[in-house]
């Protein structure tokens, strides 16, 4: 429907075009030949990476998958989410994790350097995280929204809640 958007547009016009001098009801029933046809050019299906965008965009959450589903195998492999590091690691524990971005925001210190909070997520959960100063400067081409990463982090708890500081990312 996407790629033929234009087509349909244009068969829209023509059709209230043709008949804003219609009168009778029943006028289009007399002949069957001149009511004009839509045909639809032959398109490629939609990526499943756009899918999950448009998904994510118009509804906030994935319906029909997630993006770390075709890191499924390897995420199993490492046996470790965001959930079960919030359970197991201790204050200072460290892990990696597979994850996508799913948001990310800028602020300066007073020092005026640039760091970030980022918000992660995986197939079991989300969670906040920071990359300070340093750390962002080195990462910051990665740390960007729908990004799938294998992020290095350290569990830090404070006010009672837990999150991550980042040390080091790489793309999936």
């Amino acid at each position: 429907m996407l790629a033929n958007i234009d087509r349909m547009l244009e068969y829209n016009k023509e059709s209230s075009n043709r008949h804003s001098d219609q009168d009778s009801l029943f006028g289009l029933m007399a002949d069957h030949s001149t009511v004009p046809t839509l045909r639809l050019n032959p398109a490629p299906l939609a990526e499943q990476r756009d899918k999950l965008a448009w998904e994510k965009e118009l509804l906030g959450l994935y319906v029909s998958g997630h993006p770390l589903d075709r890191f499924r195998d390897l995420i199993e492999k490492r046996d470790i989410n965001i959930k079960k590091a919030f359970e197991t690691l201790k204050e200072g524990g460290d892990c990696v994790l597979a994850v996508i971005v799913t948001e990310v925001r800028i602020i300066q210190t007073k020092k005026n350097d640039t760091m970030a909070f980022v918000t992660l997520a995986d197939l079991s959960g989300i969670a906040d995280s920071v990359a300070f100063p340093r750390t962002y400067n080195e990462l910051k081409s990665l740390l960007v929204p729908d990004a799938c990463l294998a992020v290095k982090a350290v569990l830090n708890t404070r006010n009672g809640e837990k999150s991550f500081v980042i040390e080091r990312a790489r793309k999936l």
